[in-house]
């Protein structure tokens, strides 16, 4: 498994977590994952936060995705327990609730947002040019952070987040994911 770094955040009512790893992909893996966002086009058409082109919601049953939510599954089952909605902090059970590819050209960026109601939502960048790659920003949290290929960036659901304009004349690849807790998909909380 990658080594994974903690970045705590202080807001005024809690800190936040940011969790950090360099993932190496399978060449094979990372190929077909990016050959299925460049030649599947905008899904969304740009109604979304995303103003890039972007797949559908559920890229995890396709060909390569498959095999990154297996590693992005064991990584997030290795972050630390989060409190279930009774208060306890029991191991609750994660499962993946969407994955989606992105491709940024120039002038693309993606609104402020968050992602719950979410438990753990991020970022795996796959193809990042060596200028300008469009800041991934946390506004509340007052941090930034400039990407590199192969880096994961996993933060809590609720926590608000946009990407700066894409200033390259090359390409930003990425893929983004949701995974909420099986008893909140269950009661219609996630």
């Amino acid at each position: 498994m990658a080594h994974i770094d903690l970045q705590q955040y202080s807001r005024q009512d809690s800190s936040e977590d940011i969790f950090t790893a360099h993932l190496k992909l399978d060449s094979t893996i990372k190929d077909t994952i990016i050959r299925t966002i460049r030649d599947g086009g905008d899904k969304q058409n740009r109604k979304t936060n995303v103003k890039a082109t972007m797949t559908n919601w559920d890229m995890q049953k396709e060909p390569g995705f498959v095999e990154l939510e297996k590693e992005l599954t064991s990584i997030i089952n290795y972050l630390p327990e989060i409190p279930n909605h009774h208060g306890s902090g029991s191991p609750v059970a994660m499962e993946i609730d969407g994955m989606w590819g992105l491709l940024y050209k120039k002038n693309d960026y993606t609104d402020v947002h968050s992602h719950w109601p979410a438990v753990w939502s991020g970022v795996l960048y796959l193809d990042i040019p060596t200028d300008y790659a469009g800041t991934l920003f946390f506004p509340e949290l007052e941090h930034n952070i400039e990407p590199v290929t192969g880096q994961l960036v996993i933060f809590r659901g609720s926590t608000m987040h946009g990407v700066k304009t894409f200033q390259s004349n090359g390409e930003r690849l990425a893929v983004s994911f949701n995974y909420s807790t099986t008893i909140g998909k269950l009661y219609g909380w996630c």
